[in-house]
Protein backbone atom coordinates (compact mmCIF):
# COMPACT_ATOMS: atom_id res chain seq x y z
CA UNK A 1 0.00 0.00 0.00
CA UNK A 2 1.14 3.33 -0.69
CA UNK A 3 2.18 5.21 2.02
CA UNK A 4 -0.47 8.54 0.81
CA UNK A 5 -3.22 5.76 1.19
CA UNK A 6 -1.69 4.54 4.49
CA UNK A 7 -1.85 8.08 5.86
CA UNK A 8 -5.76 9.07 4.96
CA UNK A 9 -6.24 5.71 6.54
CA UNK A 10 -4.41 6.53 9.88
CA UNK A 11 -5.69 9.90 10.19
CA UNK A 12 -9.38 8.96 9.82
CA UNK A 13 -9.22 6.38 12.19
CA UNK A 14 -7.47 8.85 14.78
CA UNK A 15 -9.97 11.46 14.54
CA UNK A 16 -12.38 9.06 15.44
CA UNK A 17 -10.99 7.93 18.41
CA UNK A 18 -8.60 10.11 19.85
CA UNK A 19 -9.29 13.33 21.97
CA UNK A 20 -8.01 16.74 21.52
CA UNK A 21 -7.09 18.88 24.91
CA UNK A 22 -7.86 22.31 23.32
CA UNK A 23 -8.41 24.38 26.81
CA UNK A 24 -5.53 25.20 29.76
CA UNK A 25 -6.02 24.88 33.11
CA UNK A 26 -6.06 28.10 35.27
CA UNK A 27 -3.74 27.81 38.46
CA UNK A 28 -4.46 31.34 39.59
CA UNK A 29 -6.40 34.36 38.48
CA UNK A 30 -6.60 37.28 40.20
CA UNK A 31 -8.20 41.09 38.21
CA UNK A 32 -8.80 42.89 41.30
CA UNK A 33 -12.61 43.43 40.61
CA UNK A 34 -13.25 42.18 43.56
CA UNK A 35 -12.33 44.90 45.51
CA UNK A 36 -10.59 42.36 48.16
CA UNK A 37 -6.94 41.56 49.01
CA UNK A 38 -8.12 38.33 50.61
CA UNK A 39 -6.08 36.15 48.60
CA UNK A 40 -2.84 38.33 49.24
CA UNK A 41 -0.84 38.74 51.99
CA UNK A 42 1.71 42.46 52.08
CA UNK A 43 5.42 43.07 53.54
CA UNK A 44 5.90 46.52 53.74
CA UNK A 45 4.80 49.20 51.48
CA UNK A 46 1.43 50.47 50.95
CA UNK A 47 -0.73 47.76 48.70
CA UNK A 48 -4.27 48.40 48.25
CA UNK A 49 -6.55 47.91 45.43
CA UNK A 50 -7.63 51.14 43.41
CA UNK A 51 -10.00 51.77 40.39
CA UNK A 52 -8.82 53.21 37.15
CA UNK A 53 -11.69 54.54 35.87
CA UNK A 54 -14.07 51.47 36.38
CA UNK A 55 -10.88 49.10 35.97
CA UNK A 56 -10.01 47.69 39.68
CA UNK A 57 -5.95 47.03 40.08
CA UNK A 58 -3.14 46.18 42.91
CA UNK A 59 -0.82 49.29 43.92
CA UNK A 60 2.20 49.60 45.68
CA UNK A 61 2.20 53.43 46.24
CA UNK A 62 4.58 54.08 49.44
CA UNK A 63 8.49 54.87 49.73
CA UNK A 64 8.43 54.48 53.41
CA UNK A 65 10.90 51.86 54.75
CA UNK A 66 13.26 51.84 51.61
CA UNK A 67 13.93 48.77 49.57
CA UNK A 68 11.50 45.57 49.08
CA UNK A 69 8.15 45.90 49.53
CA UNK A 70 5.89 42.58 48.66
CA UNK A 71 2.55 41.12 48.34
CA UNK A 72 2.61 37.50 48.07
CA UNK A 73 -0.85 35.49 46.64
CA UNK A 74 -1.97 32.80 49.49
CA UNK A 75 -2.59 29.93 47.06
CA UNK A 76 0.44 28.18 45.49
CA UNK A 77 0.26 26.29 42.37
CA UNK A 78 2.06 23.43 40.67
CA UNK A 79 2.32 21.93 37.42
CA UNK A 80 5.66 20.98 35.34
CA UNK A 81 4.41 22.77 32.44
CA UNK A 82 3.09 26.20 33.45
CA UNK A 83 2.43 29.73 31.99
CA UNK A 84 2.49 33.47 33.94
CA UNK A 85 1.49 36.79 32.52
CA UNK A 86 0.46 39.91 34.65
CA UNK A 87 0.23 43.47 33.46
CA UNK A 88 2.62 46.11 35.26
CA UNK A 89 2.75 50.04 35.39
CA UNK A 90 6.19 51.99 36.85
CA UNK A 91 4.02 54.99 38.34
CA UNK A 92 6.76 56.82 40.42
CA UNK A 93 10.15 55.37 40.77
CA UNK A 94 13.11 56.54 44.04
CA UNK A 95 16.66 57.37 43.13
CA UNK A 96 19.07 54.62 42.55
CA UNK A 97 18.93 51.30 39.97
CA UNK A 98 15.65 50.32 41.64
CA UNK A 99 12.74 47.79 40.26
CA UNK A 100 9.66 46.17 40.11
CA UNK A 101 7.89 42.92 38.78
CA UNK A 102 7.11 39.56 40.08
CA UNK A 103 9.04 36.77 41.52
CA UNK A 104 7.73 32.48 41.91
CA UNK A 105 9.25 31.32 45.13
CA UNK A 106 9.45 27.57 45.34
CA UNK A 107 6.38 26.47 47.93
CA UNK A 108 8.70 23.42 49.28
CA UNK A 109 11.47 25.82 50.50
CA UNK A 110 11.79 28.71 53.30
CA UNK A 111 14.54 30.20 50.61
CA UNK A 112 12.77 32.93 49.61
CA UNK A 113 15.56 33.51 47.01
CA UNK A 114 15.06 29.71 45.59
CA UNK A 115 12.78 30.68 42.41
CA UNK A 116 12.25 32.80 39.20
CA UNK A 117 12.36 36.74 39.50
CA UNK A 118 11.20 39.42 36.65
CA UNK A 119 11.36 42.55 37.16
CA UNK A 120 11.71 46.20 34.94
CA UNK A 121 14.47 48.58 35.95
CA UNK A 122 13.81 52.00 34.26
CA UNK A 123 16.70 53.66 35.35
CA UNK A 124 18.75 51.25 33.42
CA UNK A 125 16.53 50.44 30.94
CA UNK A 126 16.39 46.70 30.94
CA UNK A 127 14.28 43.53 31.86
CA UNK A 128 15.63 41.48 33.93
CA UNK A 129 15.12 37.79 34.68
CA UNK A 130 17.23 36.00 38.06
CA UNK A 131 16.65 32.62 38.33
CA UNK A 132 18.37 30.64 40.96
CA UNK A 133 17.67 26.97 41.43
CA UNK A 134 17.98 23.55 43.72
CA UNK A 135 20.30 22.33 41.39
CA UNK A 136 21.18 25.00 39.48
CA UNK A 137 23.80 28.31 39.55
CA UNK A 138 22.03 31.42 40.17
CA UNK A 139 21.56 33.28 36.84
CA UNK A 140 20.60 36.41 35.37
CA UNK A 141 19.29 37.55 32.09
CA UNK A 142 18.48 40.53 30.56
CA UNK A 143 17.23 42.48 27.85
CA UNK A 144 17.29 46.27 27.18
CA UNK A 145 14.21 48.06 26.86
CA UNK A 146 13.26 51.63 27.13
CA UNK A 147 10.46 51.19 30.25
CA UNK A 148 8.94 54.53 30.64
CA UNK A 149 6.72 55.79 33.62
CA UNK A 150 2.43 55.64 33.22
CA UNK A 151 2.51 53.27 30.78
CA UNK A 152 1.47 49.45 30.95
CA UNK A 153 3.40 46.30 30.33
CA UNK A 154 2.71 42.82 29.35
CA UNK A 155 5.16 40.65 30.79
CA UNK A 156 5.11 36.48 31.23
CA UNK A 157 7.20 33.75 31.68
CA UNK A 158 6.56 29.98 30.47
CA UNK A 159 8.18 26.86 32.28
CA UNK A 160 7.96 23.92 29.82
CA UNK A 161 10.16 20.38 30.81
CA UNK A 162 13.10 22.27 32.66
CA UNK A 163 13.41 25.61 30.82
CA UNK A 164 11.72 28.86 31.02
CA UNK A 165 10.88 31.71 28.37
CA UNK A 166 10.74 35.41 28.86
CA UNK A 167 7.59 37.74 26.78
CA UNK A 168 7.14 41.30 26.53
CA UNK A 169 4.19 42.71 25.16
CA UNK A 170 3.54 39.34 23.43
CA UNK A 171 6.77 38.63 22.14
CA UNK A 172 9.52 36.16 23.06
CA UNK A 173 12.52 38.06 24.26
CA UNK A 174 14.08 35.52 26.66
CA UNK A 175 14.34 31.83 25.39
CA UNK A 176 15.50 28.43 26.88
CA UNK A 177 16.89 28.89 30.01
CA UNK A 178 16.97 26.55 33.06
CA UNK A 179 14.72 25.79 35.24
CA UNK A 180 13.31 23.13 38.20
CA UNK A 181 10.71 25.22 40.03
CA UNK A 182 7.98 23.01 39.29
CA UNK A 183 5.68 24.76 41.97
CA UNK A 184 5.52 27.78 44.32
CA UNK A 185 4.06 31.09 44.95
CA UNK A 186 3.37 34.33 43.03
CA UNK A 187 4.52 37.47 44.56
CA UNK A 188 4.48 40.98 43.54
CA UNK A 189 7.36 42.89 44.17
CA UNK A 190 8.69 46.80 44.60
CA UNK A 191 11.63 48.20 45.16
CA UNK A 192 11.65 51.86 45.84
CA UNK A 193 8.55 52.14 43.06
CA UNK A 194 5.24 53.24 43.18
CA UNK A 195 3.14 50.90 40.53
CA UNK A 196 -0.06 49.15 39.42
CA UNK A 197 -0.51 45.33 38.56
CA UNK A 198 -3.44 44.00 37.07
CA UNK A 199 -4.63 40.69 35.65
CA UNK A 200 -2.18 37.93 37.26
CA UNK A 201 -2.87 34.60 35.40
CA UNK A 202 -1.01 31.52 36.06
CA UNK A 203 -2.33 28.56 33.40
CA UNK A 204 -1.00 25.20 33.26
CA UNK A 205 0.49 24.55 29.47
CA UNK A 206 -1.60 21.66 27.73
CA UNK A 207 0.10 18.50 26.64
CA UNK A 208 0.20 17.77 23.04
CA UNK A 209 -2.49 15.68 22.29
CA UNK A 210 -2.27 12.44 20.67
CA UNK A 211 -4.02 14.02 17.80
CA UNK A 212 -1.40 16.28 17.59
CA UNK A 213 1.39 14.19 17.79
CA UNK A 214 -0.10 11.53 15.17
CA UNK A 215 -0.68 14.91 12.83
CA UNK A 216 3.29 15.49 12.90
CA UNK A 217 4.05 11.98 12.63
CA UNK A 218 2.02 12.30 9.23
CA UNK A 219 3.56 14.97 7.91
CA UNK A 220 7.14 13.61 8.77
CA UNK A 221 6.06 10.70 6.30
CA UNK A 222 4.56 12.79 3.76
CA UNK A 223 7.84 14.43 3.66
CA UNK A 224 10.27 11.46 3.74
CA UNK A 225 7.83 10.25 0.68
CA UNK A 226 8.94 13.53 -1.17
CA UNK A 227 12.43 12.95 0.10
CA UNK A 228 12.29 9.46 -1.83
CA UNK A 229 10.89 10.46 -5.25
Amino acid sequence: MRVKGLAIVLASATLAVLPVKTRAETLFFDDFESGNTNSWVSYGGNWQIVDLGGNSVMRQESFVGGGNHFTFATPSFSGSNYAINLDMMILERASGDVGAGFKIYRATSNDLHQGIALNLFPRSSYLSVASANQSLPRTEYTFPMNIETGKWYNVGLEVNNGFFNVFLDGSKVLSNMPTDLVRGYISLDTDDMKADFDNIGITAIPEPSPLALVAGGLVALTRMRKRKR
